[in-house]
């Protein structure tokens, strides 16, 4: 992170447009780190293990539905993932 800093200052910025950058490095170094990775990893497992639980009760499609599909409708909602397609936009080339 340092490193960006000082090269952004020796190319002539001022502090001000530094501050910026900082910000993006730290948020890079956070997504990046190892600890991140293992939290993610982690709570990967939790959801695998709750969903396979609940396979007794709601069986295999209901427990997709409920655990998995969800999460995915849930991220859809704030614009990270697109759990079913959508249908083509007029000025795609295959809309006809």
């Amino acid at each position: 992170m340092e490193q960006a800093i000082a090269t952004v200052e020796s190319a002539g910025a001022t502090p001000a447009s530094a501050a910026p950058l900082a910000l993006v490095a730290r948020a890079l170094d956070a997504l990046t780190s190892l600890k991140f990775t293992i939290v993610c990893l982690i709570l990967l497992m939790v959801l695998v293990v709750a969903c396979t639980l609940a396979q007794v009760d709601l069986g295999t499609f209901g427990a997709v539905n409920a655990y998995i599909r969800s999460f995915l409708a849930a991220a859809s909602s704030c614009g990270v993932a697109s759990p079913e397609p959508r249908p083509p936009s007029p000025s795609s080339p295959g809309a006809g």
